[in-house]
């Protein structure tokens, strides 16, 4: 299953996108996530780490994060496992 969303913001391309890349803001721009924070420190890089509890069907459920791939300012892919399912992101 694939989703796309698109949302208009009013801040240049690169804050937003350094916004979005720390999914420790998930829960704060995606309603599916109630809880979201970083594991580790430092800058976002490949492996960076994230966990995020999702809501599926009024169920929490949680998923552990990694970023696989980062073109700062342009590109980021993260997986994501959880006990029942897994992401890429």
């Amino acid at each position: 299953m694939r989703y796309r969303r698109e949302i208009e913001v009013s801040t240049d391309a690169a804050a937003a996108f350094a916004y979005i890349a720390d999914f420790s803001h998930a829960a704060a721009w995606d309603p599916g996530v109630a809880e979201s924070r970083r594991l580790d420190d430092g800058p976002i890089a490949v492996g960076s780490r994230f966990e995020l509890i999702a809501l599926f069907r009024g169920n929490r459920q949680r998923f552990e994060y990694v970023v696989t791939e980062l073109e700062p300012g342009r590109r980021i892919a993260l997986h994501g496992d959880g006990d029942k399912a897994s992401s890429d992101d």
